[in-house]
């Protein structure tokens, strides 16, 4: 097969293979006539702003936690990499 037959196959799946589009894909009568599915979300507990902002706080420190391991493990595996691979 020539490189353009290759080609024109290649583009020929992928045009065959292509995700269908979401209305396609979603095709429930009720998702069409626009009334939502499942019932809607409701929060039973609210929190005071002072409550809001200490979560906001804990999460941001457990995401930083979160930051630093992976930097970490990312760092220490590339260093041994580098070790084994030219050592």
């Amino acid at each position: 097969m020539s490189f353009s037959g290759s080609v024109s196959a290649m583009l020929l799946t992928l045009k065959n293979n292509k995700i269908p589009k979401r209305d396609n894909k979603m095709g429930h009568l009720e998702y069409r006539k626009g009334v939502p599915i499942g019932k809607p979300l409701k929060y039973k507990n609210k929190l005071s702003p002072a409550q809001m902002a200490l979560f906001k706080e804990k999460l941001e420190q457990k995401k930083g936690k979160m930051t630093r391991r992976t930097v970490l493990i990312f760092v220490f595996t590339f260093v041994t990499l580098v070790y084994l691979i030219f050592i």
